[in-house]
C-alpha cells in the first residue's frame, strides 16, 4: 500500500522537493498529492509523473484542506507562512505529522 504524502505549495522553494519526492517515490513506495492554487505553475515535465497527482484549490478552504489532510500519512506544508496554521490545525484534527520549512511557530 502506498503511503501518501501531501504537499501544500508548488511555488519556487517546492520544486526541489517535489523533483526529489518523485525521484524516490518507487523507491520508497509514495504517492506524492501536491495542491496549488495555481495550476499554470506546475512544469509540464511533472504533470506527467505517475506517481505524482496535482489538484488544484486553497489552503483557505477548509472542507478542501481537512478532506485531503485525512487522507495523508504525512502533510509538508510549503506554502505562505501566514497559512501554515490552517494546515497545522487540519493535521491536529485528524492526528497527521506536518512538516513545514516556517521555524518560528507560536501556539497560543
Amino acid at each position: 500500500m502506498k503511503r501518501i504524502i501531501l504537499l501544500f505549495g508548488a511555488g519556487r522553494s517546492s520544486s526541489s522537493l517535489v523533483e526529489y519526492l518523485i525521484y524516490n517515490s518507487t523507491k520508497e513506495n509514495w504517492l506524492v498529492i501536491l495542491i496549488t492554487n495555481d495550476l499554470n505553475t506546475i512544469h509540464a515535465t511533472l504533470q506527467s509523473a505517475e506517481c505524482l497527482s496535482i489538484l488544484e484549490g486553497e489552503v483557505t478552504d477548509t472542507v478542501f484542506v481537512a478532506e485531503n489532510v485525512k487522507l495523508a500519512n504525512v502533510v509538508i506544508s510549503m506554502v505562505p507562512a501566514r497559512f501554515h496554521m490552517l494546515v497545522a490545525q487540519q493535521c491536529l484534527n485528524y492526528g497527521k505529522n506536518l512538516i513545514t520549512a516556517f521555524a518560528n511557530f507560536t501556539f497560543s
